[in-house]
């Protein structure tokens, strides 16, 4: 069934081009799972080329250059994205992430079309997507290169993508990585409380409160403060992962919003806490905040999400410091390609704790 490969398989560009060249062959194209892969009258003809674009901490991802041959005797290449999931023990985030895409398909922000979510595990070894390529590349560091009015359109443009987003609500939360039925029965402010829970024990458990001098317990007891804001009537469809690697930018523009695994239904203001975190990265967003919510409210009704999202700006800075410190030690050469973008996050979130623990 090929399901006991040995992960290093996925970076055998050879392996995965054969693998799923034979799926494809399987395949019907047609207006197959609500997108279309192939117009009426083109042929697949097979795989050009296989490239693996990254491998991270939960996926690997590559880019397919594949063939068709259209009427007329006329071929033509296209590329889309491969996306794996090696955790074949999880498969919320895969489906979550499939559910999502199709859900905000019609929806006036820049995403991916989805073509296949093959669960079965026979095909490759593991689950995986076939996407759309968008044309960009993630943000990273050129967004500090940008002039100020590229700044102002950048923030404009997400701050009016996520408004578009959040505009979609719900009487209950949802979450990418608890059960259904586990949700049903906690509140919200317990899920995202247990979240922090989990986020300290991976700080404490890399000695990162040793590092940065500071208690764990304080941390918890700081977060739970903010639980009786917690208490929310509804709840709008988050991405849940905005950062510089999952924004894709062309000419200086937004072209799509990548990477949805974490998307679930959720506070609103969980999403402003992420981007207002990657502001505080940057020179030229720092002094930002009040343009970003100003467009932000364009877009959307308002939520009233100020009081939380300095408590979800705390959050997103342990998680992504525990990230880029776990990288440095068991990924150096991935913390290389990066360095730049991990080593502000090791200058924010330190300020971030100054600040709680009144040391600043």
């Amino acid at each position: 069934m090929g399901i006991d490969l040995d992960l290093h398989d996925l970076h055998d560009a050879e392996f995965v081009k054969n693998k799923i060249k034979r799926y494809l062959k399987r395949r019907k194209f047609f207006r197959k799972r609500g997108c279309v892969f192939a117009n009426e009258g083109e042929k697949f003809l097979g795989i050009k080329n296989v490239r693996e674009l990254a491998f991270g901490l939960n996926n690997v991802v590559y880019d397919l250059n594949i063939e068709f041959k259209l009427k007329n005797n006329i071929y033509d290449n296209r590329n889309f994205i491969l996306r794996v999931y090696p955790d074949n023990n999880n498969i919320k985030k895969p489906s979550n992430e499939a559910k999502r895409l199709r859900e905000i398909q019609d929806l006036k922000i820049p995403k991916a079309k989805l073509y296949f979510f093959e669960k079965n595990l026979k095909h490759l070894g593991y689950r995986f997507l076939i996407l759309e390529k968008l044309e960009g590349t993630p943000i990273l560091e050129s967004i500090s290169e940008f002039s100020e009015a590229e700044t102002q359109q950048f923030l404009a443009d997400l701050a009016k993508f996520l408004g578009t987003l959040h505009s979609i609500r719900s009487k209950t939360y949802d979450s990418y990585y608890l059960d259904d039925k586990l949700t049903k029965k906690m509140t919200y402010g317990a899920y995202i409380l247990n979240e922090v829970k989990l986020t300290l024990k991976n700080f404490s458990d890399l000695k990162l409160d040793k590092e940065l001098d500071v208690d764990t317990r304080y941390l918890y007891k700081w977060c739970k403060g903010h639980n009786p804001l917690l208490n929310l009537e509804e709840y709008s469809l988050t991405h849940g992962d905005i950062r510089p690697s999952n924004i894709i930018v062309r000419n200086n523009k937004i072209r799509g919003l990548i990477d949805w695994e974490m998307s679930c239904y959720s506070d609103p203001a969980q999403d402003i806490g992420w981007s207002l975190f990657f502001f505080t990265l940057y020179e030229n967003l720092k002094d930002s905040r009040g343009f970003f919510f100003s467009e932000y409210w364009k877009a959307c009704q308002k939520y009233d999400v100020e009081a939380r999202v300095y408590f979800y700006e705390v959050v997103v800075a342990l998680k992504l410091y525990i990230y880029a410190r776990w990288t440095e030690i068991n990924q150096p050469e991935k913390y290389e390609k990066n360095k730049d973008f991990f080593t502000r996050v090791k200058i924010a979130t330190p300020k971030y704790i100054e600040r709680l623990t009144h040391r600043d």
